[in-house]
């Protein structure tokens, strides 16, 4: 079936159902459930049968049987019946469970990288954004951040978790074009060299699709090396103004470890870009020559069409009209003076705005509890590995290029506490260099945006 030698590797998840007697008759059933790149899992069940009575299930097992050369399979399981699509998708999650053991066995001592590959790359990718999500959401509550530096509207801040990892924290504030800070932050070949004093050099080693790739970067210390880091990368953005670039780091075969340098490794980090949005407002901007698919409850949104105006705009339920082209809402039949004003307006292909309150959290707030599916990745069409919880925001562009707003940026760092000084050195030395880093970023981007407007 595999045409190539094969060899077993594991036995995963052992249940013992009822007692196998002696002289009982035992008949045991195998059934490949999935390919992954050089392994397949076969489950196994097994029945007994005494003399007289009827056949009781005795024992189910999943054998992990691997390529003994470690080469990729040249096959693939294609379900059809909802059973084997049932199986397939079962096989998936224990493979992920698996992922989640090793990574919990491997992050115990300095290094705390995840060989990256064709079966790994999944959970990899979910874990990069989820955790960084979790830390960003831990700067609002658990223990408090020690401040290290406020000032300028920057602030720098450490937290000490129990699970011996060390967290690193820079938020700024700026008023600018948010995609052209996502930019900037993203196109580091490019970019990064202008503001951050301990970026020395970096480049991409592999592009996994549009939203993921696998980095090389190396960062300047006070020690005799500088430091390295093979790190994977993964963007998000959304609608409600959030966008995310998270990385971590992991073990691939085109960056070895350079005696040049010292190997760092990192947990999940990176950047965080939201909208300050003042009593959890959003204006959005609407043509009045279609309508805009929703259904309210007075002036609150209850439902949309998928394919209306709003939806594509990123309108959720529960926001609330609070202007029409700068005009208070107060009830639903303001609403709709305003709107018959709009159509009597003599140009009908201008646009107009609308203020919505009760603004609701990002998808991207809520990934640590997001869950990734291979079927995903698949539906998309391209090979992207994007979360299904924002696959149809993925076409959303922002307001007019140049269109200053108040953001936010958070940078997070993660490490183990053993690897502090190798990462990091000195603590003031390197508080006082992201300070500068930040101030040469904010002048960048409004520079790029002058430039711009």
């Amino acid at each position: 079936f595999c045409r190539a030698e094969m060899e077993l590797s594991s036995i995963d998840q052992i249940n013992f159902v009822s007692p196998v007697m002696v002289a009982d008759h035992f008949t045991a059933m195998a059934q490949v459930n999935y390919a992954f790149h050089n392994c397949v899992e076969v489950g196994v069940r097994a029945d007994t049968k005494s003399l007289g009575k009827e056949p009781r299930h005795a024992l189910s097992a999943y054998f992990i049987f691997s390529t003994k050369d470690g080469k990729a399979l040249k096959f693939d399981v294609d379900p059809k019946s909802d059973n084997e699509i049932r199986r397939c998708k079962e096989a998936l999650g224990r493979k992920r469970v698996r992922l989640k053991r090793y990574q919990l066995s491997n992050s115990r001592g300095p290094k705390i990288s995840s060989h990256f590959s064709k079966d790994t790359r999944l959970g990899l990718i979910y874990n990069n954004i989820s955790g960084l999500m979790r830390i960003y959401n831990r700067k609002l509550i658990k223990k408090p951040w020690t401040v290290h530096f406020q000032g300028d509207g920057i602030e720098v801040a450490t937290q000490k978790g129990t699970d011996s990892v060390t967290c690193f924290r820079t938020t700024a504030k700026f008023m600018a074009n948010p995609r052209t800070i996502f930019n900037v932050l993203l196109n580091f070949t490019k970019h990064r060299s202008n503001w951050d004093l301990l970026y020395q050099q970096g480049k991409i080693i592999e592009r996994i699709d549009h939203q993921n790739d696998i980095i090389h970067l190396v960062m300047r210390t006070k020690g005799t090396k500088p430091n390295d880091f093979c790190l994977l990368r993964s963007w998000r953005h959304d609608a409600q103004g959030i966008y995310l670039i998270s990385f971590r780091s992991i073990n691939h075969p085109k960056v070895p470890e350079d005696p040049r340098y010292n190997r760092s490794h990192l947990l999940s980090s990176g950047y965080i870009l939201r909208n300050v949005l003042p009593s959890r407002m959003r204006t959005l901007t609407f043509s009045p020559g279609s309508s805009l698919g929703i259904t309210l409850k007075g002036i609150t949104v209850i439902s949309m069409d998928l394919k209306g105006q709003a939806a594509t705009a990123g309108v959720m339920k529960g926001w609330k009209f609070d202007k029409i082209e700068g005009k208070k809402i107060s009830n639903q039949s303001d609403i709709q003076k305003a709107l018959k004003a709009l159509k009597k307006r003599k140009k009908m292909k201008s646009s107009f705005t609308v203020t919505f309150s009760n603004v609701k959290r990002s998808s991207l707030i809520k990934l640590s509890s997001t869950h990734i599916s291979d079927n995903a990745k698949r539906q998309s069409g391209d090979g992207s590995l994007g979360l299904s919880s924002i696959q149809r925001l993925r076409s959303f562009s922002h307001k007019a290029s140049g269109a200053r707003e108040s953001v936010e940026l958070t940078y997070i760092v993660q490490f183990q506490d053993n690897a502090v000084e190798l990462v990091m050195g000195d603590m003031v030395g390197y508080n006082r260099v992201i300070v500068r880093s930040v101030k040469q970023l904010q002048k960048l981007v409004h520079d790029l945006d002058e430039k711009n407007m």
